[in-house]
This record gives C-alpha cells, structure tokens and sequence, in this order.
C-alpha cells in the first residue's frame, strides 16, 4: 500500500465511459439456427456473410438450434462485409444426448418447426408419423414402430 491507501501494483484506474449499460455498447442477439447445423459450423467467418451490416465486435448472440439438439453464446470479434468471427462463450449445452439409431428401412428426419421429428420409410419416403419432440421421442417411436412391424 502506498501513503494514499491505493494498491502499488495497479498504474491507472479504468477511465470514465469505460462501463456502461451493456445496450450502449453492444447488442444481445437470440438466433434461431437451422437443424442439422453444429455449432462448430458457427465458427466459419463465412456462415455469417449476411449479417456483416447488423453485426458489431462485441456482440453477443445466443444461438438455439431450432431442433432442440443445442445451443450455445458466442461474441462477435470481427465483422467485415464478408464475414464474421466469433468465438465461443463457454460451452455447448447439448439438449437431445440420444444416439443416433440407424435402421435399414426407416429414418428419422427433422420437418421444422411445426413439423418436429417425422419417422419416414427409406424406400418410398412415406411419413408414418410426424410431430415429434424431442428427438429421442422420435427414437422411442421409431423402436415401437418397428418393434410391431416384426411380429
């Protein structure tokens, strides 16, 4: 400590304008990204072309793939006209931890938002059933299905 009571360690105290509300400096952005995306896919400058007008370093952007599989925050670190990089806040929260099932005669696939999960036949691409969520109901559905099929 020195005669005034300050720390010796510390040169300057942050300067005024320095701390604010965090609307005044950058913008918090929930984003809905599209199934079958990862989130490493959010990594490439590329992935964010045309956002690089709305986008600012700083930003914040909290990404919730829409099949409900994961979402994760990422900042924005760089924008220019044709791209945009970010890094990852943290970690990936995976939602849907069910392991992929594959079956020869019938697949899950994701319809969007008011269709959910749908369980289709491979060979004709004939829905047996849609409106599924989360993906492991769709699972659960597809085991049962196939189940009665087999006798």
């Amino acid at each position: 400590m020195t005669e005034n009571g300050h720390d010796k360690k510390f040169k300057s105290a942050l300067h005024m304008g320095r701390c604010s509300p965090s609307g005044h400096k950058w913008n918090r952005y929930d984003v809905t990204i599209p199934a079958e995306t990862n989130p490493e896919d959010l990594l490439d400058p590329h992935y964010w072309r045309h956002y690089g007008a709305l986008l600012k370093p700083s930003d914040i952007l909290e990404c919730f793939c829409d099949d409900g599989s994961w979402e994760a925050s990422y900042r924005v670190m760089f924008v220019s006209r044709a791209e945009v990089k970010l890094s990852l806040r943290g970690e990936v929260v995976r939602h849907d931890k069910t392991p992929d099932e594959e079956s020869d005669t019938h697949e899950i696939k994701w319809g969007g938002p008011a269709v959910k999960f749908r369980i289709q036949r491979k060979d004709t691409g004939e829905v047996i059933r849609d409106g599924l969520y989360p993906k492991s109901e769709a699972y659960n559905f597809m085991r049962q299905h196939l189940q009665s099929i087999q006798g």
